[in-house]
């Protein structure tokens, strides 16, 4: 029972959208009937796919399986198609309240291969494709089915290739024995019992001659009761390096100065 006059009647449940309704109440006690048609707040989503038979998730819930057609509430949802022996599709989908909505058919795509890229030495950059993909050891999935050039390129090593194709649902595995890009570099030093070490590894009496690959190392010339050499040399193919070293009496622990290499 409300007095004569106008009045606004909102209306507010669930699966439909809040209504605002002006009425003109004629009192005298007269009864007056209003039946205000709600828009819905939610929409058919209709769903196919290729081939048919895909499990539907919304939101990570089973909803059913392809053809299918849904009511999903107005906003964002997170839709997914399962199928055994197919790659998942995954989309966010935007509902508009009562406008429906059609997917598809989504054609579902064989699920790709898994490439694993091995080098000796380790480290060498991996490009599959021309798209530089990581470095190795590596696993990475590729399209199946494909023929595709993996190349690995390392500082100071001959590039390396191969064409090859990895099978739908498969697992490849492709090792690379990089070869060296070598320089010469002759090491000499006083006193002349001093030991050698190339990046942290012992090679000997100080003396000699090495074949190093062309990218950066650390040398160092040491003896006990000596300050330690260090230097960083850069081998270059073709071109001979030759470093001179004169330890200083000292505590070993102590490098000196790095110096560079004399051509």
């Amino acid at each position: 029972e409300l007095p004569a006059g106008r009045h606004t009647v909102a209306i507010d449940t669930e699966r439909y959208l809040d209504a605002m309704v002006e009425v003109e109440l004629e009192g005298l006690g007269r009864l007056q009937k209003l039946v205000p048609e709600l828009t819905p707040a939610w929409a058919e989503v209709s769903i196919a796919s290729e081939p048919v038979g895909a499990e539907v998730r919304v939101g990570g819930e089973v909803r059913g399986k392809t053809p299918l057609t849904l009511e999903l509430m107005a906003g964002s949802h997170r839709l997914e198609l399962r199928l055994d022996g197919f790659k998942p599709w995954v989309s966010d989908v935007q509902v508009q309240a009562n406008e429906p909505l059609t997917l598809g058919p989504v054609r579902l795509g064989l699920p790709d291969g898994r490439l694993v890229v091995r080098s000796s030495p380790a480290g060498a950059n991996v490009t599959v494709g021309g798209a530089y993909r990581g470095r190795t050891p590596l696993e990475i999935e590729v399209r199946p089915d494909v023929q595709q050039a993996v190349a690995v390129l390392r500082e100071g090593y001959e590039p390396a290739r191969r064409d090859l194709s990895v099978a739908s649902g498969g697992r490849e595995v492709v090792e690379f024995a990089l070869v060296p890009i070598l320089g010469e570099v002759t090491v000499r030093a006083t006193p002349a019992d001093a030991q050698l070490f190339v990046d942290g590894v012992a090679r000997g009496a100080a003396g000699q001659t090495l074949q190093l690959p062309a990218t950066a190392h650390v040398l160092e010339v040491r003896k006990p009761g000596y300050v330690t050499h260090r230097a960083t040399v850069t081998p270059r193919p073709g071109l001979p390096q030759n470093l001179e070293v004169t330890l200083r009496e000292g505590a070993a622990q102590e490098p000196a100065a790095a110096a560079v290499a004399a051509a």
